[in-house]
């Protein structure tokens, strides 16, 4: 049987309750992944979607680079 006395019992309630309170609530690093979580998630989808943009772009440039090279090609010819 555990016998505390004065300022033992004093110390071990005021020990575990910091315990606890610290357990429940995680020193705020679980509350930062609610804000970090998706905010890295939608900048990895922004990064996807401009990456893809840009890449589309470059092949309607080179495209209609070619298309105008070889409309100018055929008018050299005539």
């Amino acid at each position: 049987m555990l016998k505390c006395t004065g300022t033992g019992l004093l110390f071990r309630t005021v020990s575990t309750f910091t315990l606890m309170s610290v357990l429940a609530h995680q020193g705020g690093w679980d509350e930062l992944l609610f804000v970090a979580g998706p905010t890295l998630l939608i900048i990895g989808l922004l990064a996807i979607a401009n990456k893809r943009a840009k890449a589309v772009q470059r092949n309607r440039e080179a495209s209609a680079t070619s298309t105008v090279a070889d409309s100018d090609s055929v008018n050299q010819s005539d």
